[in-house]
C-alpha cells in the first residue's frame, strides 16, 4: 500500500513552516472535515486505485508445486492467480495481489505504458482489511514520533472526532536520540 506520508513530507527542522504531520491528514478534508484521516477516507470512498493497495509479490512455486500443497495450506498469491483465471505462471513472475471485499484474493490489473488498463480498475478491495493494515502496520510504526496525545490526534478514527483535539497544523514530530554502544 502506498504511504500517505513520503520521506519528503517529514522534516525535523524547526524552520519548516508547515507541519510535516499535515501530510498524513490533509488530502480529503472536504469529505472528512478537519478531524478525518485522509488515507482512511480515501479507502472508505474507494478513491485509491486498486494498484495502490495491492502488494507486489514474486511467485516462488510452479502451479504443480502449489497444487501439491494447496489442501494443507492456501496461499494468497496463488489463490489470487487462480481466482483471476490464471492457472499457469512461472517461478519468478511478479504480480500485484490484493484482498477483495468478499475476503478473497485477486490480481490487480496490469497497466500499459500510458498507465491505462484494458479491463479498468475494479476498486473492489476490502476496505476494512486495508484500514486495519494501515492502522496496525503504518500508524503504529510512527507511535514513537509523537507524544501520546498528538499520536491520538493524528491517527484518530474519523468516525469519532474529538472536540478537544489540538489543530493538526500545530503537531510536530518528537526527535529522540539513541546511543549505540559499539
Amino acid at each position: 500500500m502506498t504511504s500517505p506520508l513520503s520521506s519528503a513530507d517529514v522534516s525535523s527542522s524547526p524552520k519548516s513552516r508547515a507541519s510535516p504531520v499535515c501530510a498524513v491528514r490533509s488530502t480529503s478534508r472536504a469529505t472528512s472535515g478537519a478531524s478525518g484521516s485522509a488515507a482512511i477516507d480515501a479507502l472508505r470512498h474507494r478513491e485509491l486505485p486498486t494498484r495502490d493497495v495491492a502488494a507486489r509479490v514474486r511467485l516462488t512455486k510452479t502451479p504443480e508445486r502449489y497444487f501439491e500443497s494447496r489442501e494443507q495450506r492456501r496461499e494468497l498469491p496463488y489463490e489470487a492467480m487462480l481466482a483471476s483465471g490464471r492457472d499457469s505462471w512461472h517461478v519468478g513472475d511478479k504480480v500485484r495481489i490484493y484482498r477483495t471485499r468478499d475476503g478473497g484474493a485477486a490480481v490487480a490489473p496490469e497497466l500499459d505504458d500510458e498507465g491505462a488498463s484494458d479491463i479498468g480498475d475494479p476498486r473492489d478491495y476490502d476496505v476494512s482489511h486495508y484500514e486495519r493494515l494501515l492502522r496496525d502496520s503504518f500508524a503504529t510504526r510512527l507511535a514513537r514520533a509523537f507524544t501520546p496525545a498528538d499520536y491520538a490526534t493524528v491517527f484518530a478514527d474519523p468516525d469519532q472526532p474529538s472536540f478537544f483535539a489540538p489543530p493538526v497544523e500545530s503537531i510536530r514530530p518528537v526527535l529522540t536520540k539513541r546511543v549505540v554502544n559499539g
